[in-house]
């Protein structure tokens, strides 16, 4: 009888064997992969924001003309263009500070590389939004108080499109 117990205790742990090999047979065919998400992208955009925001900043305080400010936006987007050649950079900035007297000032739009077609739409008379067509897709940016200044930056892949707005 002793040896009957054993023998019971063998097929039965055959089977669990055969049970589980089964099962993660199942578990591997239904495995699913998803590719890593672009973080650059949004990094680049949030650095650029932060970098020429540090630039008006420095103007303000050293009494420099707001074209010397955005002459320095530019060579620093300029900079962040050739560094990053993989990635479309648009920069918006307004030509002079908005104010009370002056709530909808001019913008300008700066694209950094061939080939990408840009409309800035200027804002209506007490709209508090400016538009930009960036390769048929609209933008909206919220117009606000002081110095305005808005980077978008794009990247395509084969069949993946990262954009990130700042």
């Amino acid at each position: 009888m002793h040896i009957n117990q054993k023998r019971g205790q063998f097929f039965l742990i055959a089977a669990l064997v055969i049970i589980s090999i089964i099962f993660s047979f199942g578990i591997i065919y239904n495995s699913a992969s998803a590719q890593k998400t672009d973080t650059k992208t949004r990094t680049l955009s949030d650095s650029l924001k932060y970098e020429s925001l540090q630039l008006i900043n420095q103007g303000v305080y050293s009494n420099l003309s707001y074209n010397n400010v955005t002459d320095n936006i530019k060579n620093l987007t300029f900079y962040y263009s050739n560094s990053n050649p993989e990635y479309n950079i648009t920069i918006i900035y307004s030509t002079s500070p908005s104010s009370l007297s002056d709530p909808t000032p001019n913008f300008e739009a700066h694209q950094y590389k061939k080939g990408v077609s840009v409309q800035l739409t200027s804002p209506a008379p007490h709209v508090n939004y400016i538009t930009l067509n960036l390769n048929s897709i609209d933008y909206n940016f919220n117009i606000t108080k002081g110095h305005n200044f808005y980077v978008i930056v794009a990247k395509e892949d084969e069949d993946e499109k990262s954009i990130s707005t700042a």
